[in-house]
């Protein structure tokens, strides 16, 4: 599952995200329709993921 692979190193390049603008260290992981909306603690290396939803409604919470 990729955020499996994101959370394994979650400082590294990986496809299908993109940074967030607005948000201090906020990503987005597009897989087809659904959204996985996450930060990164840097130096903890842990991943925090704040919503799972699709792509016409995570974006309005």
């Amino acid at each position: 599952m990729a955020l499996g692979r994101i959370a394994d190193d979650p400082c590294a390049q990986h496809a299908n995200v993109e940074r967030l603008v607005g948000f201090k260290d906020g990503f987005r992981l597009r897989h087809g329709d659904m959204r996985a909306i996450y930060r990164v603690d840097r130096e903890a290396k842990v991943v925090f993921v704040e919503d799972i939803a699709r792509r016409d409604e995570v974006y309005k919470r």
